[in-house]
């Protein structure tokens, strides 16, 4: 049995495929750009969680630790 391709006659498998793309030169002020953002992007969920986390205890101090403190010493 003989395979079959879908490569028309006369031409080769590597005359199909595309050229390797040439890599553009990418400047100081991108690479860094690029780096600080995918940064700030890894870093972001854990500010957040941890500013979310201060501000829930504040609330509850303000709400319900001075009320507490104040029955304790009562």
């Amino acid at each position: 049995m003989i395979p079959t391709t879908n490569i028309p006659f006369g031409r080769r498998k590597t005359d199909l495929t595309p050229p390797p793309r040439k890599r553009q030169r990418i400047g100081f002020f991108e690479d860094f750009r690029r780096f600080f953002l995918r940064g700030l992007a890894a870093l972001l969920p854990t500010l957040i969680t941890l500013s979310l986390l201060v501000w829930i205890w504040n609330f509850l101090w303000e709400t319900l630790g001075r009320h507490l403190i104040f029955g304790l010493k009562w």
